[in-house]
């Protein structure tokens, strides 16, 4: 088969990683093979291999680069301009709604979750950190204008991500953090608790 041209590694890497999308959309993970990818693309299977890898490699990386444009979005949200506790209050709300109508991961949650649920689950580290890491400064200065004491906020962010993450692959019974008041509630309550002091040492 003739090849697309393409002028660098990072515009073929693209192109092959919007095909492998498109195909899950449309087939899932399971029933896309390389070739059928490489075929979107317009490259050849060994082209796959050479910019971004194997079948698992490619679904791997499709789902970091949409967990990398999450990301930045979140960053954007809670980046904007108000009170440090509406701008958690509008990144946790739209964590949920972007989660919720994400294409690829609703899919998954439906069709496949032994694919995804991983990701969010016994590998969630990588998720939680990056989360964390967006999180915590934001909740220090929302603590702060709400003239509660300093300490290490990577605890009540990771809370707030866990949380976060459990509203979206599992079904809410009674509360929805898509409710935007229920949201606020959630960050104050985080904002205003306590720390649980160390056990005493048995030595």
């Amino acid at each position: 088969m003739s090849e697309v041209a393409a002028p660098a590694d990072g515009s073929v890497a693209a192109r092959i990683l919007d095909a492998a999308l498109a195909l899950y959309l449309e087939r899932g993970l399971r029933d896309t093979p390389l070739s059928a990818v490489a075929a979107r693309a317009g490259v050849s299977r060994p082209t796959v291999y050479k910019h971004v890898g194997d079948v698992s490699t490619v679904a791997r990386a499709v789902v970091d680069r949409e967990l990398e444009r999450f990301f930045g979005s979140l960053a954007d949200e809670l980046a904007a301009t108000g009170p440090a506790v509406d701008r958690i209050t509008g990144a946790i709300g739209f964590a949920v709604a972007h989660a919720r109508a994400h294409p690829l991961l609703q899919r998954l949650l439906q069709l496949e979750p032994d694919a995804i649920l991983p990701v969010f689950t016994v590998a969630a580290a990588p998720v939680l950190h990056r989360a964390v890491a967006v999180l915590a400064p934001v909740l220090d200065v929302a603590a702060s204008e709400a003239g509660q004491p300093r300490r290490d906020r990577a605890g009540d962010a990771e809370l707030l991500a866990r949380l976060t993450i459990s509203w979206v692959i599992t079904p809410p019974l009674t509360q929805d953090l898509a409710d935007a008041a229920t949201v606020r509630r959630l960050v104050a309550t985080v904002l205003a608790g306590h720390e649980v002091p160390a056990a005493p040492s048995s030595a």
